[in-house]
């Protein structure tokens, strides 16, 4: 009987496990094999590219259904495409002659009955895996089955995206599917549940999990980079990398790379690595407002704040703005005042208003009138989530591709120092302005390089 290491070399595609990281994979395997014998439930907190995917979801149930082939998994990932690719790669190796002949058992898988399913496997010996997407509807399948002994397990791969990490709703709907249905899912107590992912906030589903069931799991924390320098996978990540990372954005790396999320009322944003110039030189590029909108005199109501902007291939440069407390009529005016101008002084403009409430209503009286377009964060691939979208865009504000002027006022300065994940800063007005910005030089094409 072959190791699931061995078996995984064996079969794989690409030889991703080298002498380097020999050391993290047989750490990985050690735990598998526990779960096997005790049933103990399992969370794998791993960095990206550390192959936990391919090894903990895709090689040992092919591994498992080849030397215990009545097994039966269910296999969750965050979207139902992912959950599918791994079972159509444990398809493809039970397909292998080379795996029944080392089983030793008639293993030729066949499909669901219905034929353009690719989420469900079955053995001919009663065993089967089948592939969901996170909430997807699971009726009539359990993992394991009602014999002594391992008989599967369930396997949940990176339950949560990571531009839902900061959606409090996302990750509460995470968590009652969990609870509501995936513990149902067992056919006897024993069957183990394997939690693999890297970690996305503290109060993600492994967050949760252990505050909430202390004891019920077992955590294997494997950060990209230990205390004393080792890299866990150097094949993937080396330290000019986890460097520049954690320059550009702390957060993710302190979270994902790190497995050490941090708190949501920490600072997120080091105004002082903002790239700050005196003087804009003569520059050519595409000329823009982002208008991030509100209809309010009130003194403590949001402010309408609209930004104006040059793209060009290099990076984005702020040339100041407008804002302020007003009422419709007066947000009208302030915007054609700065869409004019900015036609005066660069010879084009075009704007961008979110598209909800004001800002739509902004968008449909002007339209006739300006290049003005609504912007959804869907459109543009940027998140949903504020706190997300600070996120995406440090990397553009830490390496000098936004870059503010002797025009760019101290408040703008004032929202990002003192902007929090939990939402509890006053005002984000300017903030959201600016990550618009940003959204849209990244979909015109700009790139930044960590």
């Amino acid at each position: 009987m072959l190791h699931l290491i061995d078996f995984s070399r064996l079969y794989a595609a690409e030889n991703y496990i080298q002498w380097h990281n020999l050391p993290y994979f047989k750490t990985i395997q050690s735990e598998l094999y526990d779960a096997m014998r005790t049933g103990r439930n399992k969370i794998f907190a791993l960095p990206p590219r550390h192959y936990k995917t391919t090894f903990i979801c895709r090689y040992w149930p092919a591994w498992s259904l080849a030397y215990w082939p009545d097994c039966k998994f269910l296999n969750l990932s965050a979207t139902k495409e992912l959950a599918s690719d791994s079972v159509q790669t444990v398809r493809t190796i039970l397909d292998c002659k080379s795996t029944q002949h080392i089983s030793g058992y008639s293993l030729r898988s066949r499909k669901s009955q219905v034929t353009r399913r690719q989420d469900i496997l079955k053995t001919e010996a009663g065993g089967a895996i089948r592939g969901i997407g996170m909430e997807g509807q699971i009726t009539g399948f359990g993992a394991g089955n009602t014999r002594p002994g391992y008989a599967g397990a369930v396997i949940i791969d990176d339950p949560l995206k990571t531009q839902d990490a900061f959606s409090k709703t996302a990750r509460d709907k995470c968590l009652n599917y969990f609870s509501q249905t995936i513990y149902s899912r067992r056919d006897k107590p024993e069957t183990p549940i394997i939690l693999s992912g890297q970690r996305v906030h503290q109060n993600d589903l492994i967050g949760e999990l252990l505050r909430r069931e202390p004891g019920q799991w077992d955590l294997i924390k494997i950060p990209a980079r230990a205390p004393d320098g080792t890299l866990s996978n150097p094949f993937a990540l080396d330290h000019e990398f986890l460097d520049r990372l954690q320059k550009l954005d702390p957060f993710t790396y302190a979270a994902q790379y790190q497995q050490e999320p941090e708190g949501d009322a920490v600072q997120v944003v080091d105004v002082s690595q903002f790239t700050k110039i005196a003087e804009l030189p003569k520059l050519r590029g595409r000329s823009f407002l982002t208008i991030d909108s509100a209809m309010s005199t009130k003194e403590y109501a949001d402010r309408t704040v609209i930004s104006r902007w040059l793209a060009n291939k290099d990076g984005l440069y702020h040339l100041g703005c407008t804002f302020g407390r007003w009422d419709f009529p007066q947000l009208l005016d302030e915007t054609r005042a700065a869409y004019r101008n900015m036609v005066n002084e660069r010879g084009s403009c075009e704007g961008y208003v979110e598209d909800r409430v004001s800002g739509t209503s902004l968008h449909q009286t002007l339209r006739s009138e300006l290049r003005i377009y609504p912007w959804l964060p869907k459109e543009y691939r940027f998140p949903e989530s504020k706190q997300a979208r600070v996120q995406h865009s440090l990397p553009m504000l830490y390496s000098g591709k936004c870059i503010f002027t002797a025009h760019t006022p101290q408040e703008l300065y004032d929202e990002f120092h003192w902007f929090r994940n939990d939402m509890s800063h006053d005002n984000d007005d300017f903030v959201d302005s600016v990550t618009m910005a940003c959204s849209l030089w990244l979909y015109w094409g700009g790139i930044v390089t960590l």
